[in-house]
């Protein structure tokens, strides 16, 4: 069984930072919930859209990991985001930026039978 640190990082690696959107089959089980500022995504499809979006608009979107904790309900993580260059991002503003963050959560429900 594989650990919820563990997962979060593969989902960061593997979906957002390689932008393999179909990992997300593996990785994202199908009730998840995304609470974004704008939306709400439900489900694997919702999940993967919202992904779609996000990459779309911030094409050389990267995550760093630099620090997280975790037990096996939920993890918080801080972090490095760079998103450089603008994409397509629809009625939203573009911004050209980069900024340290705190991902708190990654609440989502994750499958936790993998390996």
């Amino acid at each position: 069984m594989t650990d919820v640190a563990t997962l979060s990082h593969r989902i960061i690696d593997e979906i957002w930072n390689q932008k393999n959107v179909d990992a997300a089959d593996q990785l994202i089980s199908s009730d998840c919930v995304v609470h974004d500022p704008h939306s709400v995504h439900e489900g694997l499809d919702g999940y993967k859209q919202f992904v779609r979006e996000y990459l779309n608009a911030f094409p050389d979107l990267h995550f760093t990991i630099e620090d997280q904790v975790a037990d096996e309900h939920a993890m918080d993580c801080h972090g490095h985001t760079s998103r450089g260059t603008p994409g397509n991002s629809g009625d939203r503003p573009a911004r050209n930026r980069e900024r340290n963050s705190t991902q708190q959560g990654e609440r989502r429900k994750i499958r936790r039978e993998l390996e």
